[in-house]
């Protein structure tokens, strides 16, 4: 799953009914078509922002088992400052599809990062067997790396030990897992896949690397082998404007 480019590529994520349908009797031309953004604007636009929370935040501990109400009605203003934007997660406007995200206030244009898709990081190689066993938030790139952003069971297991395996201050967000996730930007496994002409979002892929130390602590990512110095961040970047009460919908396929 993520951004490819002139091939139908197959999802395992959040389906609704008749997607099956729908992609059989699918035309190419028909497809919705993904939006030109490089990866060194992508990029710049993700490390501002968490720029951002860096300075604001220097000494928030994500190892806490409860963050202050008042730091997170802080860290959610400041996001809003810096996007324009704030997102929640609600009920969806698709029957049986569960939760789906909706913009709360603002205004977001084309060609932003939306928000983040969150979870463990398997490389290719890496076991993903039993994490994926009945489970729907599994989202391949397009060169094999998986992402599994399920918040519960086995897979919330694999997260967090992941996350403190290295016995040291916490080294990523993990309240995406809660139902309190302190940062908005990390919903983006709660998007719904649409019909090709009502999607505003798609997947784009991008690996950090450079990135300061006091960054990547309020990403939501976890590698469960060796990913060497590079970390896999896939975005929802909207593809048209989005105005407050909409929800967030996906194209699973893309030319």
């Amino acid at each position: 799953m993520g951004y490819v480019r002139n091939l139908l590529h197959s999802y395992s994520h959040r389906f609704v009914p008749s997607l099956f349908a729908r992609i059989a009797v699918t035309e190419l031309a028909n497809l919705p078509k993904t939006l030109e953004l490089s990866t060194s604007e992508l990029n710049a636009q993700l490390l501002s922002i968490f720029l951002r929370l860096a300075k604001e935040f220097p000494q928030l501990n994500f190892g806490q088992q409860r963050l202050d109400p008042d730091v997170e009605k802080d860290f959610k203003e400041v996001l809003y400052q810096e996007l324009g934007f704030e997102l929640e997660r609600k009920e969806s406007t698709i029957k049986r599809a569960g939760r789906g995200v909706f913009l709360k206030r603002g205004f977001i244009q084309a060609g932003r990062v939306v928000c983040v898709y969150p979870g463990t990081i398997y490389h290719p190689g890496d076991s993903i067997f039993l994490p994926s066993l009945g489970n729907q938030f599994v989202l391949r790139c397009k060169d094999g790396v998986f992402i599994d952003g399920n918040d519960s069971r086995l897979s919330k297991w694999v997260f967090s030990s992941c996350a403190r395996r290295d016995l040291g201050e916490k080294t990523c967000d993990e309240t995406w897992m809660s139902d309190r996730p302190l940062s908005f930007l990390n919903l983006g496994q709660y998007v719904n896949n649409a019909s090709n002409t009502s999607h505003n979002v798609q997947y784009m892929d991008l690996d950090l690397q450079g990135w300061p130390f006091e960054t990547r602590r309020f990403l939501p990512y976890v590698s469960r082998g060796d990913g060497g110095n590079l970390m896999r961040v896939v975005c929802l970047v909207s593809t048209t404007q989005i105005a407050p009460s909409q929800e967030l919908f996906s194209a699973y396929i893309s030319t």
